[in-house]
């Protein structure tokens, strides 16, 4: 039997590895466009639900955009911090993207993606990332983000989105986002498998206790019950998909590094390092994208974060491959580089950590 090979994931979905590791100062931007949203998910890290005020206009956004591009960024990620599809201005900026030659990617509940819409993105390449909690009981998912009938229609939608060609070789890429938590926990594997079984990119991530979710502390797994469910996953796909990978915290299947290419931006214009690292390192109305990264002591340190990494996570034999999620620690520890505090490699589980290494290589 051939050897098990690497999955697809999120962060070489458009890119690749080789350029991820290079020297340049930023591959992609995650942006907001409006805290606006049609769903009210518990788990938000934003705590989307109205616009706020002062928010970036479109010729902001496609400024920010502009200077991305200048200084060597490859995609675009309109993120979910609010429902990107419910805002006004959203072809205009795709238009934008587009005309630039950047690759774009949406994050989407999918409640609005009617067959108008899904033509337009099918036909501009935009591929998209649509948030399914559950597969098996709509109720989970309904009630995971706030409102009754959504699964009924996230199902018709995905079905529309395969239809059209989503996920085919060549054409636009479509993932499924679930954030796992104790409501949906037997959920995940159902998703798991249906995704993969679909030409579906699955992009499963453990909640990080920041915005609305910093106070659903009973839909937090614990460190054993994350574990478990990892471990899961990995052995579905080693025996079904012939993909290999260490089970680590916090996204099933890849490791998370986007602090070494990328950078969040907020819909008024905040800069952090990160979705999980609220930590502003300036606003791009103030400086340009350029000014603000070059002159930012904390994103130097995080491109070299394997320089500081404190603790287990300063020890491991993943290190430079691996750095846990600087989100968490931040959010626990206030101590961007402390040790994961999700990461159950640690004392005397770190010989299973050298076996597997050892097993995989």
């Amino acid at each position: 039997m051939c050897k098990n090979t690497t999955p697809p994931n999120l962060e070489t979905w458009l890119m690749p590895i080789d350029m991820l590791k290079s020297e340049r100062l930023i591959q992609s931007i995650d942006i907001e466009l409006s805290r606006e949203c049609n769903n009210f998910c518990m788990y938000c890290f934003t705590n989307a639900g109205k616009a706020v005020d002062n928010e970036l206009s479109i010729s902001e956004i496609k400024k920010v955009i502009r200077e991305g591009k200048d200084i060597g960024i490859k995609q675009v990620v309109i993120v979910g911090g609010g429902e990107p599809l419910l805002y006004k201005g959203l072809e205009e900026i795709i238009d934008f993207i587009k005309n630039n030659d950047l690759e774009i990617i949406i994050l989407t509940n999918g409640l609005l993606l009617d067959t108008k819409k899904l033509d337009y993105f099918y036909k501009n390449k935009v591929h998209i990332i649509i948030k399914l909690n559950a597969i098996n009981d709509g109720q989970i998912h309904d009630y995971l983000v706030g409102k009754n009938g959504s699964f009924k229609k996230v199902q018709k939608v995905i079905s529309s989105v395969l239809k059209k060609g989503y996920g085919l070789l060549n054409n636009p890429k479509v993932a499924i986002e679930s954030i796992i938590c104790k409501t949906n926990i037997q959920e995940i594997s159902v998703i798991w498998r249906w995704a993969r079984n679909n030409n579906i990119l699955p992009i499963m991530e453990l909640i990080t206790p920041q915005g609305r979710a910093s106070k659903m502390k009973d839909l937090f797994l614990s460190k054993e019950e994350a574990n478990k469910l990892f471990f899961q996953l990995s052995e579905i796909d080693k025996n079904e998909y012939n993909y290999e990978w260490i089970p680590v915290p916090p996204i099933a299947g890849f490791f998370c590094r986007r602090n070494d290419y990328s950078c969040y931006i907020t819909s008024c214009g905040d800069v952090f390092p990160c979705s999980g690292i609220d930590i502003s390192i300036g606003n791009v109305r103030n400086e340009s994208l350029l000014q603000i990264l070059e002159d930012s002591t904390l994103i130097k340190k995080l491109r070299k974060s394997d320089e500081y990494l404190e603790g287990e996570c300063g020890r491991c034999i993943l290190k430079g491959k691996c750095y846990g999620c600087r989100g968490k620690a931040y959010q626990v520890y206030g101590n961007l580089f402390a040790e994961d505090p999700l990461c159950w490699f640690k004392g005397k589980n770190r010989a299973s950590l050298e076996r597997i290494v050892r097993e995989i290589s």
